[in-house]
């Protein structure tokens, strides 16, 4: 079984109404994203430490083929963020419009949002299975 769930719809909420979720905010086309999505899924498998907490991941993107033309930035680009919440469409609408006061600071993808009982609580762009557990072990000491 994947612990890292693709979150549709409203299927973020459940989510993140556990104890501890991490969101991963993604796209598709983008090769940071998809690497740091395998590593993820590879280290979820295996770990025992952290089965209380959740994992999910809300691609972002348009339905139309511009966003594979515009968008040649690696890390997924800001601007396919704007064009997604702009859009009732799509798995992130609901999300993205429930989140839009901090999602406008987002300028890079992945971006990772660990989530206490339904609280951001701490928010970060980027990979690597370290800097999760920091903010996990963080987290939780705290």
């Amino acid at each position: 079984m994947n612990r890292l769930e693709i979150l549709k719809g409203k299927a973020w909420r459940e989510l993140i109404d556990a104890p501890f979720a991490v969101i991963v905010l993604a796209r598709s086309t983008c090769p940071v994203c998809r690497a740091w999505a395998e590593e993820l899924s590879a280290f979820l498998e295996a770990d025992q430490r952290w089965k209380n907490v959740r994992f999910g991941e809300i691609f972002v993107y348009e339905d139309d083929d511009r966003a594979e033309d515009e968008d040649d930035e690696e890390d997924g680009t800001p601007d396919a963020l704007a064009r997604a919440m702009s859009t009732a469409d799509g798995p992130q609408g609901s999300f993205a419009r429930a989140n839009r006061d901090w999602l406008d600071e987002v300028e890079v993808l992945p971006y990772n949002v660990l989530y206490v009982r339904g609280k951001r609580v701490k928010s970060w762009p980027g990979a690597g299975i370290d800097r999760l557990i920091t903010r996990l072990e963080g987290v939780q000491a705290g």
